[in-house]
């Protein structure tokens, strides 16, 4: 009977004309798109059951607060301090210990508890704080245990995390692809600048313990074609808020949120400013838990304090780039270094990464002009140690999370001038003493970079309780301060800095000699 019905539709399907095609085909996408009733009743749990909960009296969440400079707006956790007192099953351990990963770090210490309750979380953390798996964990053990497994092929996942970029996207769902086994879930990603193709034939492979990570573009794209359903979203992380929202993915947030049903949000983000909080009020429900880590929240740059940096200033950017290739020749002369270099352009990527390859290091290079394709190859070698030595635009600044980084190299500083600059800063190094561990961070500097960077550079490394090079301080304390007033003409009237203006701390006015 059911042929005979399929033979009369495709023989009317045969028949009808142009107009009625489109208009078929429109009615079917606008079904789709249409959200569906939840196979399962949603609901949050008030607390984790007592035998999953760490003991309280090894330590109490006041005294790891102190120690670890956490505010929470919420009920205060256990925090988890130790692997084994973690609710996650004895798969997920065991790649724990595998993967090489001794204890929790205290954004996850935190996370983990916070988030196994069910409730939205905002987690206000710096790069390096291993958010990654402070996310991807409890959420993977939340639909453990929430749905039977099975072989279902429908592409509606019950995990979506959204990222800003390609490269964060990959290095999660790497991260996830890790774990996901252990709780018998299947993964995939899906960014801009890929085919299609392949990741909708990834999609079609899901279980009913699916999680997606996708940048929002691609998303609400997939979405929007009937690729992707998204309404049996169990868990949504927005992770690097504030980027997306930089880079002007609200609209696509929004429109792909419209589209999920009741669920448990978690929302990670390293600055806590007032566009984010504005978005964040629209996504979560109720009274979220908010915790921040550090100075987070407060917005003030604060580099790694497991990153030990080191500053040394030179003429020029042949000076540089000598004395970055002799440093890094004698880093990786026994093998054991990591290092990622930063460069501000292509050309100078590729340069360094020819010189340092004839040198004998297992390096190469990754930038913008080079093919979402061969990027995702050379990340890959340098994660499997086939490249020991990358060489990098700022493409690898944010999002690229490899945690047996050793060192990182700055040959050039980041070439926005002032707090955007040492941001740049910051995040570069942060891809060193990640997850706990420790890094060394070194930087060149010429006096054209002091004088755009000098001053706020010399108050994040004597934050991080950083050795402060004699000239460095003598360089922009000789900058700042109440020199310049009588320079002529100038603009603007701001204390301290290398800025022309008139009056107390102008800096250099016209016709006034810079003495360095």
């Amino acid at each position: 009977m059911a042929a005979v019905e399929e033979k009369k539709k495709s023989k009317k399907r045969k028949n009808e004309t142009p107009e009625e095609r489109a208009a078929r085909k429109a009615l079917k996408k606008q079904k789709l798109l249409q959200p569906k009733p939840r196979s399962d009743s949603f609901s949050k749990p008030a607390a984790l059951p007592q035998t999953e909960r760490a003991d309280a009296s090894e330590t109490s969440f006041a005294a790891f607060a102190k120690e670890h400079a956490v505010e929470l707006s919420g009920s205060e956790p256990v925090p988890v301090v130790e692997f084994a007192k973690a609710p996650f099953n004895a798969a997920c351990k065991q790649k724990l210990a595998k993967e090489g990963f001794a204890k929790p770090t205290p954004t996850q210490s935190v996370s983990w508890p916070l988030a196994l309750t069910g409730t939205d979380l905002i987690s206000i953390a710096k790069t390096g704080s291993g958010k990654t798996l402070g996310f991807l964990l409890p959420a993977f053990h939340r639909i453990e245990q929430k749905f039977e497994r099975n072989s279902s092929t429908i592409a509606a996942p019950k995990i979506v995390v959204m990222a800003p970029t390609r490269e964060l996207a990959l290095q999660i769902a790497s991260d996830a692809a890790k774990f996901a086994p252990c709780f018998g879930a299947t993964t995939a990603c899906c960014y801009g600048g890929a085919p299609k193709w392949e990741q909708i034939k990834k999609l079609r492979w899901l279980n009913n313990r699916g999680c997606v990570v996708a940048t929002p573009g691609r998303l609400n794209d997939l979405q929007n074609q009937g690729k992707i359903f998204l309404n049996e979203v169990d868990v949504l992380v927005l992770d690097e808020a504030d980027r997306m929202l930089d880079m002007g993915f609200e609209p696509q947030i929004r429109e792909v949120v419209s589209r999920m049903p009741p669920r448990q949000t978690m929302l990670f983000t390293a600055t806590w400013g007032k566009d984010v909080q504005k978005v964040a009020r629209t996504l979560v429900s109720g009274e979220p838990t908010r915790v921040s880590f550090g100075d987070a929240a407060s917005g003030k740059l604060t580099a790694n304090k497991d990153v030990t940096q080191t500053v040394e200033i030179v003429e020029s950017w042949r000076d540089k780039k000598v004395k970055a290739i002799e440093r890094l020749k004698a880093l990786h002369k026994d093998g054991s270094a990591k290092t990622i270099v930063f460069l501000a352009t292509k050309r100078a990527c590729d340069e360094v990464a020819n010189e340092l390859w004839y040198a004998g290091l297992k390096c190469d290079s990754i930038h913008g002009d080079k093919e979402q394709r061969e990027r995702d190859r050379v990340i890959g070698q340098f994660r499997r140690n086939e490249v020991m030595c990358l060489i990098a635009t700022d493409v690898a600044a944010r999002g690229l999370d490899v945690s047996d980084v050793t060192n990182v190299v700055q040959i050039d500083f980041p070439a926005a001038s002032g707090k955007a600059g040492v941001e740049d800063y910051i995040h570069r190094i942060g891809r060193t003493g990640r997850a706990g561990k420790k890094g060394e961070a070194h930087a060149y500097l010429t006096k054209d970079d002091i004088k755009a960077n000098g001053r706020v550079l010399v108050a994040i490394l004597r934050d991080a309780g950083q050795e402060v090079p004699a000239e460095l301080a003598e360089l922009t304390s000789r900058a700042g301060g109440k020199g310049g007033g009588k320079g002529g003409r100038g603009r603007g009237r701001g204390r301290g800095g290398f800025g022309r203006g008139r009056g107390r701390g102008g800096g250099f006015g016209k016709g006034q000699k810079r003495k360095w």
